[in-house]
């Protein structure tokens, strides 16, 4: 008989397994000496009606705000990107002596160090989550300044006073 598919169809052959996948389906089998999918235990039956269904993971985005320019005596900043997926986001300084990053407690936070620019990238690798598989995200990267605190002079109160002088400190 005919079958009629959902289209597009794209189909990915090898020495010995056979994908075909449309938008929302990736099945394959194979000849199953070296357990491809569909063999798994090496019956010989290599048919498409043995074929195991692949999972085909959910994509997902990061989104990163930016932040301002920072001082070398700010506190710790929270970092907050996020996950379209609600995963979570790991987080890398591409400019370690400048500012740092850490997880304190419960958030992760950036350090600053030095002054100049500093690059912090965040990333999720895809995987299982709560039983759904999820893409690896495209990783997000913000810069953002770091400059030294200005000088604070002080002076008291002059003493001394003369006509022609006073003594400051």
């Amino acid at each position: 008989g005919v079958q009629t598919c959902a289209l597009p169809i794209y189909v990915g052959i090898g020495g010995a397994t056979v994908c075909a996948t449309n938008a929302s389906t990736l099945k394959c089998w194979g000849s199953g000496p070296f357990g491809e999918l569909g063999d798994a235990g090496g019956s010989g039956n290599n048919s498409p009606m043995s074929a195991v269904s692949v999972v085909i993971p959910t994509p997902q985005t990061i989104t990163f705000p930016s932040i301002a320019s920072q001082t070398t005596a700010n506190a710790p900043i929270t970092l907050d990107a996020t996950s379209s997926a609600g995963v979570p986001v790991v987080y890398t300084s591409n400019s370690p002596s400048v500012c740092s990053v850490s997880v304190p407690v419960l958030a992760t936070v950036a350090t600053m160090l030095t002054p100049g620019t500093c690059s912090i990238t965040a990333s999720n690798p895809g995987g299982n989550f709560s039983g759904t598989w999820y893409a690896p995200a495209s990783d997000v990267t913000i810069t953002f300044a770091v400059t030294n605190v200005a000088p604070v002079v002080t002076l008291s109160a002059a003493t001394s006073i003369t006509t022609s002088g006073a003594t400051l400190s």
